[in-house]
C-alpha cells in the first residue's frame, strides 16, 4: 500500500554520470543545504542561510560522499529530521529539491526526502526511490497522475536526482538529464509534518526507511532552471561496497520454510459458507476479522460489517448461529450495533472481536473506536454478554482503553486473562484482567522500536508469552517475516519486538495450541508465495515443542466445488478445537476486504507429525 495517496511523477535511473563539471549551490531561494561533512552531537548542520540543523536518528554512520563526507542509512532505524517552518512549505507548488543518491538495495519503498506524517494526514511531498526500483517524486495534490520510464539503478552507485515543481508543472531529473514531467498542479496543503531525510516518522512508526548512502541534500524555495541542475552534476566513478542488512531473526521455524509447490494440501477438511457478501441483500459491502465459540451445544460467530468502507463508523459486529456444527446458519443477528448520535447519525463503530466463555456464561469482547485520538479513533474494547433468558446482547461498557482484541482471551497460571491485539495507532497492545473481573483489564503497549508490528496473536506457557505479530516494517525486501516480542512475567513487561524467521505475509495471523501439545499458527505462510493472501495454511510443531516444523494447505485461492470464479484472499483467521476438529473460520474475498465468512473443520489427526 502507498503511503501518500497524491499526484506522483516516475523517473528512470540514468547508469553514467555526467560529464557536466561541478558548479556551485544555487544561493537565490536556498532554504536548506546538508552536505554531512560536520556532524556533532547527533546534529547535521545546515550550511544555507537558514541553518536548520538535523537532527540525526537512530544510529547513523558516515560513509565516503561524492564530496567529503554522506549519510549511510542502515535501512532500520536511520534518518535524519529538520524541525518544520513555513520556509520548507510550497504552497504555490514552487520548489526544488535535489540529492546524491547510493542505493545499496532494490525492491523497497526507501524516501531520500519528505514531509509527511501520513498517521496525521500531514501529507506535502516525497522524494523516494520505490519498491519497483525507480525513483519517485509524490506530491499531495488530488488524484494519481503517473509518467513512467523503465531504467533502474545499480546497487554501490551514485546518481544526482533532481525534482524542479514550477506553479504546479514538475520535472525529474536524474544526472542533469530530463526524464520525466508531468502537471501536479496547486495549490499544495501546508502542515506541521518535519523534513525527514533518509526515512519517515510516521507519528512514531519508522517507514521507507533508506539503506545505502545521501550526500549533498538541497531544498530551494523556487524552481531552479535545466542550466541550474546540470550544473550540481558531475562526474563520480567511485562505487561503494555494497553491504547486507544484519537482520536478527527469532527462531519459530525449525530448518526452512517450504515454498508453496513443497506444502502438501490437506484432506479431510468439511467446508462452509457462514456468510456470503451480499451487497444486493443486507447492503454490506464489507465483511472482516469473524470469530467462532461453541456454547450450550450451538455454534456462535462474529465479524465486522459494514455499508461503507472499512474502519469507519458505520461498521457494526454482526453474527450468525449453527445447531448442526456449522452445517446450516441461522438468521444474521446484531451484536455491536454501533453508536449513533440524537440525530441517529453513526458516530461510534462497532468492529470485530472475540468470543469467551466464562463461568457458563458467554461474553463478546469487541473494537469500539471513533472519537478521540488515533489512526482508530478513541480505540477501546467493549464488552457484551448475551443474555440467555430474552437471548439478547447487553453491553457491559468499555472495559480496557487502547486495545483491539485479536484472540479470545486466555486464562493465565496467575488467574488474570490475556487477549492479544493492537492499540489505536495500529501497533501491537494487550490487555490483562483483574482476574475474573472481565469488565476491568490493562492495556500494555509492546516496544515495537518504531517498527510497524501490529495485530498480535500468543503462545502462553505459565509466565511465559510468546507474542506474533504481522509485520508491515520488514528488513529487507522480498519475503516479509513474522515480528516477536515475548514476557517472561505474565505480560507486564516485553523484550524489544524483532522480526523472525518464519516467513509471513501482512495479514493477521492466529496462534494456539491443540490437544495433542501441538503448537500451530494459521496465516499464509510459505516462502515466495505467488499471492500475498493464499493459500491459506496451518504450521505446526511436534507435540511439546516450540519451534514449527511442518506447514500444511488449509484452502488454496481457488477451491474446487467452492464455485471460485476468480482467486481468493483467505486471511484473518481464528480458530477453536471440539470434539478431535479444528474449526477455523476466516475470511475469503478480494479486493479491500470485500469478503465472504468461511469454516473449515480440519480433523486433528491430519496434523500430526513425528
Amino acid at each position: 500500500m502507498l503511503l501518500y495517496p497524491a499526484i506522483i511523477v516516475v523517473l528512470s535511473v540514468l547508469l553514467q554520470g555526467s560529464a557536466c563539471a561541478a558548479g556551485t549551490v544555487p544561493a537565490r531561494g536556498l532554504v536548506g543545504h546538508w552536505t554531512f561533512d560536520a556532524e556533532a552531537g547527533g546534529i547535521a548542520t545546515d550550511s544555507s542561510p537558514a541553518a536548520r540543523a538535523a537532527q540525526v536518528c537512530g544510529n547513523a554512520q558516515s560513509v565516503r560522499g561524492v564530496t567529503g563526507k554522506a549519510f549511510l542509512g542502515n535501512g532500520l532505524d536511520d534518518y535524519l529530521s529538520v524541525a518544520a517552518a513555513d520556509e520548507l512549505s510550497f504552497p504555490a507548488a514552487t520548489f526544488s529539491v535535489a540529492a546524491w543518491v547510493n542505493a545499496y538495495q532494490l525492491g523497497a519503498q526507501q524516501m531520500i526526502v519528505a514531509k509527511n506524517v501520513c498517521a496525521l494526514n500531514q501529507r506535502e511531498w516525497g522524494l523516494m526511490l520505490d519498491r519497483d526500483n525507480l525513483f519517485r517524486l509524490y506530491v499531495r495534490r488530488g488524484d494519481w497522475q503517473t509518467v513512467v520510464r523503465t531504467t533502474v539503478p545499480v546497487p554501490g552507485t551514485w546518481h544526482h536526482i533532481a525534482a524542479v515543481v514550477d506553479a504546479g508543472r514538475a520535472r525529474l531529473y536524474v544526472n542533469g538529464a530530463l526524464e520525466g514531467k508531468a502537471e501536479v498542479g496547486a495549490p499544495l496543503p501546508v502542515t506541521p509534518a518535519p523534513l525527514t531525510i533518509g526515512g519517515v516518522n510516521d507519528s512514531g512508526s519508522l517507514r521507507q526507511l533508506f539503506f545505502g548512502a545521501l550526500d549533498e541534500v538541497c531544498l530551494w524555495s523556487r524552481a531552479l532552471t535545466e542550466d541550474e541542475v546540470k550544473g550540481r552534476v558531475f562526474e563520480v566513478t567511485d562505487k561503494h561496497e555494497v553491504r547486507q542488512p544484519t537482520v536478527e531473526r527469532f527462531p519459530l521455524w525449525e530448518g526452512d520454510v517450504p515454498t508453496e509447490d513443497q506444502v502438501p494440501l490437506l484432506g479431510g477438511i468439511r467446508f462452509s459458507v457462514v456468510k456470503k457478501r451480499e451487497p444486493q441483500v443486507d447492503g454490506c459491502d464489507w465483511l472482516h476479522g469473524a470469530a467462532l465459540i461453541r456454547h450450550k451445544g450451538t455454534l456462535f460467530t462474529c465479524w465486522g460489517a459494514n455499508k461503507g468502507k472499512e474502519n469507519t463508523v458505520t461498521e457494526v459486529n454482526l453474527g450468525r448461529r449453527s445447531a448442526d456444527d456449522g452445517r446450516t446458519w441461522g438468521p444474521l443477528e446484531t451484536i455491536g450495533p454501533g453508536i449513533r448520535d440524537a440525530e441517529r447519525q453513526p458516530v461510534e463503530a462497532h468492529s470485530h472481536g472475540v468470543f469467551l466463555e466464562h463461568g457458563g456464561k458467554l461474553w463478546v469482547f469487541l473494537a469500539r473506536f471513533g472519537i478521540g485520538e488515533g489512526r482508530f479513533a478513541g480505540l477501546g474494547m467493549e464488552a457484551f454478554s448475551l443474555d440467555e433468558a430474552t437471548n439478547a446482547w447487553e453491553s457491559r461498557g468499555v472495559v480496557a482503553k487502547g486495545i483491539w482484541p485479536l484472540r479470545e482471551p486466555e486464562r493465565m497460571t496467575e488467574g488474570n486473562w490475556f487477549v492479544p491485539g493492537c492499540d489505536e495507532n495500529w501497533l501491537a497492545s494487550v490487555a490483562i484482567s483483574h482476574g475474573d473481573d472481565l469488565t476491568k483489564w490493562d492495556v500494555v503497549k509492546i516496544p515495537v522500536q518504531g517498527r510497524i508490528h501490529t495485530e498480535a496473536t500468543c503462545w502462553i506457557d505459565d509466565n511465559e508469552i510468546t507474542l506474533v505479530m504481522r509485520n508491515h516494517s520488514p528488513r529487507a525486501p522480498g519475503d516479509g517475516y513474522a515480528a516477536v516480542s515475548v514476557s517472561d512475567d505474565y505480560g507486564r513487561t516485553w523484550t524489544p519486538s524483532i522480526e523472525s524467521n518464519l516467513p509471513l505475509t501482512g495479514s493477521k495471523p492466529y496462534c494456539g495450541k491443540l490437544s495433542t501439545g501441538q503448537r500451530y499458527l494459521i496465516a499464509n505462510t510459505v516462502r515466495h508465495p505467488q499471492r500475498s493472501r493464499a493459500p491459506l495454511t496451518i504450521a505446526v510443531s511436534r507435540p511439546g515443542e516450540k519451534l514449527l516444523c511442518r506447514v500444511f494447505r488449509i484452502r488454496d485461492a481457488r477451491r474446487p466445488g467452492a464455485g471460485d470464479e476468480v482467486d481468493k484472499n483467505l486471511c484473518y483467521p481464528h480458530a477453536v478445537e471440539y470434539d478431535g476438529k479444528l474449526y477455523v473460520i476466516y475470511s475469503a474475498g478480494v479486493g479491500s476486504n470485500l469478503n465472504d465468512c468461511e469454516l473449515a473443520l480440519i480433523p486433528i489427526e491430519a496434523l500430526a507429525v513425528e
